[in-house]
């Protein structure tokens, strides 16, 4: 029951990062500075989201950038442009 309670929070938070545009955002290796700028977060709260996704292997952190992890980038609709 734990294990499912755990994958419901997971996902309930993948979804909130999807609807808030944060998915398509870090497709692009970001500064954990621009990535404050887009959400509006002050830096401790912003901290304490981004250990909680790098703990579900949601983001990949290192040297003060932060991406979208290689199994989540699949759930993030990319954008396609057409010529006119």
């Amino acid at each position: 029951m734990e294990t499912w309670a755990n994958g419901a929070q997971a996902l309930a938070l993948l979804t909130t990062l999807r609807d808030r545009g944060w998915t398509q955002f870090l497709l692009v290796r970001r500064e954990v500075a621009a990535l404050a700028e887009f959400s509006g977060l002050p830096p401790g709260r912003l901290n304490d989201v981004l250990a909680v996704l790098e703990a579900h292997g949601i983001v990949e952190q290192a040297d003060g950038l932060v991406q979208l992890s290689a199994s989540f980038e699949a759930l993030a609709p990319r954008v396609v442009r057409q010529a006119p």
